[in-house]
């Protein structure tokens, strides 16, 4: 009887300890996830300010020729291609720099945008030809001393802190143009004219957020100044009336880098 006691308490026991055991595997504490990380986004909304410096190129030739007047052609028709070629090449090219101001509005991954920027520039070139018999020598100068743009940009946000983007609008600015002929008489013909032009641009570049405030750019922009044709005053042999016209075309290539700074706060947090 005994015996039958103990082995019904010995039972007892292991069931409330099987019991006790599935409770504590039930109550199992709850863990919360961590929370998901925070990203940062740049935000190319605002104004900014900046510096820049660059190369300039033009490879547009100069055409020249006698004056489409009697005088012109009977004296100097004969010049041309002979002894004065009927178009010249003064390869301008040269460094330049200056400043920009601009405002964007990011819209989704779209943004977009308005620049204007001044420029100094030492974009110049000239070429010189002289032909046997003669000699006839000619000079052929072209110099680009300033320009600036107004533009419209817009682009894509790509990598969150890089844009991609496209630009165009205004450009004008200032160019001198030289020409001057002379023989073993002496000069006979000269032009010196700087005149201040408008015209177009338009171009592409990147620009990259390295900084929470600042970014640098890479751009090409292709400027338009337009044709100036310019006729010269008779001097020296040169009788009255005939003069040469010399065809200037100011169109230019830029490339340039620059830094810019944003105002206001640049990212918005994401998460």
């Amino acid at each position: 009887m005994k015996t039958k006691l103990l082995l019904s308490a010995v039972t007892a026991l292991l069931a409330g300890v099987s019991a006790a055991s599935a409770a504590d595997l039930a109550a199992r504490p709850y863990t919360k996830a961590p929370p998901a990380p925070m990203v940062a986004i740049y935000n190319w909304t605002g104004f900014y300010i900046g510096g820049n410096v660059g190369y300039g190129w033009g490879d547009e030739s100069v055409g020249l020729g006698p004056t489409n007047n009697a005088a012109s052609i009977a004296f100097f028709n004969g010049t041309f291609p002979a002894f004065i070629p009927n178009s010249v090449k003064p390869d301008a090219n040269g460094i330049l720099g200056g400043g920009q101001i601009g405002y964007n509005w990011q819209a989704g991954s779209f943004v977009y945008g308005l620049e204007a920027d001044i420029q100094a520039s030492d974009v110049k070139g000239t070429v010189n030809t002289s032909v046997l018999p003669g000699p006839i020598v000619s000079s052929t100068s072209q110099r680009l001393d300033w320009f600036g743009t107004v533009r419209g940009r817009a682009g894509v946000a790509a990598g969150n802190t890089l844009l991609l983007y496209v630009t165009g609008g205004l450009a004008y600015g200032s160019v001198n143009h030289q020409f001057s002929a002379s023989n073993n008489a002496g000069s006979f013909n000269t032009t010196n004219a700087t005149s201040t032009n408008a015209g177009w641009t338009a171009g592409a570049g990147l620009e990259w957020a390295f900084a929470p405030q600042w970014s640098i750019k890479g751009e090409y922009l292709y400027v338009d100044l337009g044709n100036r044709t310019y006729s010269t005053i008779p001097s020296g042999t040169t009788p009255a009336g005939a003069s040469i016209d010399s065809s200037f075309r100011d169109k230019f290539s830029v490339a340039r880098v620059g830094v810019n700074f944003k105002f206001g706060g640049p990212v918005v947090a994401k998460y």
